[in-house]
């Protein structure tokens, strides 16, 4: 009950071990919740354990998020790379998991130190602080001196979130999301949402050129989800948002496309 009560207080920001009360999740699911926030950090037991993430560790983490996408939430994901124990596998397997779990919407960050937290106090101990943080993990910053050498760690995170958010790779996880999310209950249609949908329609379908990809998602929710649409409609127009940040601020990113990952992983059932 102590635990439950620990994170019914932190329902925006719940732990992965909000699965393990299936109780609770059939409570948020009726009270409306559609997304959580989770902290999944990194799929590295050994980062896990250097961040202190125990409750992500001797887990199927893939199984845990398609458990809260089965209960009508989708999960938006936090991610960090830069640990110590991080080397350059870590991108690869961060791609990975965010993929294989359908997690649409992943936030991947670099490991900073922040002002009184425990990795600021290590790092002021070890000499590695390099200044103060500027408070954004995703500026490309970090405010210690890093194991891995910092400029692959910059270049290597750059190459992922390309890699995340590349249109094909995007929908992808769309697909998987749809394959795994079991609320499918719409709810009441307002005007707004109306207008909303036929201005997203004519610009996503019409006009970007991801448009092969929203047709796409949007005959396979108009046959197999369709109470899934509002949820996919949104995921589509976030696309439009990320893609025009990346290409803002990655434009200084020149990768060969064989090393944008085009193959589909989807969860193995």
């Amino acid at each position: 009950m102590a635990e439950r009560k620990k994170i019914q207080r932190n329902l925006h920001d719940p732990t992965l071990n909000l699965v393990d009360d299936e109780e609770l999740l059939v409570l948020m699911r009726d009270a409306g919740f559609s997304a959580v926030f989770i902290g999944l950090e990194t799929p590295s037991l050994e980062s896990l354990n250097e961040c202190g993430k125990i409750q992500n560790k001797n887990r199927n983490m893939v199984e845990d998020v398609k458990k809260v996408h089965n209960y009508g939430m989708e999960v938006y994901g936090g991610f960090i790379v830069g640990f110590d124990s991080d080397d350059e596998s870590i991108f690869e397997a961060q791609y990975k998991f965010i993929q294989e779990a359908g997690i649409v919407v992943a936030t991947v960050g670099i490991l900073n130190a922040f002002p009184g937290t425990k990795l600021f106090y290590r790092m002021e101990r070890e000499n590695r602080l390099t200044g103060e943080s500027s408070g954004n993990n995703t500026d490309f910053s970090t405010n210690f001196v890093t194991k891995m050498d910092k400029d692959i760690l910059v270049t290597e995170y750059k190459k992922l979130l390309l890699s995340l958010y590349s249109v094909e790779n995007y929908y992808n996880r769309i697909f998987t999301f749809l394959k795994d999310y079991k609320r499918h209950v719409s709810g009441q249609l307002t005007i707004n949402f109306v207008v909303a949908f036929f201005k997203s329609f004519f610009i996503l379908g019409l006009i970007e050129k991801s448009r092969f990809y929203f047709w796409k998602m949007l005959f396979l929710c108009i046959f197999k989800y369709p109470k899934a649409l509002p949820k996919v409609m949104t995921q589509a127009v976030y696309f439009a948002h990320f893609e025009k940040i990346f290409s803002r601020d990655l434009c200084d990113v020149k990768i060969e496309k064989t090393a944008i990952k085009k193959e589909l992983l989807v969860a193995q059932k």
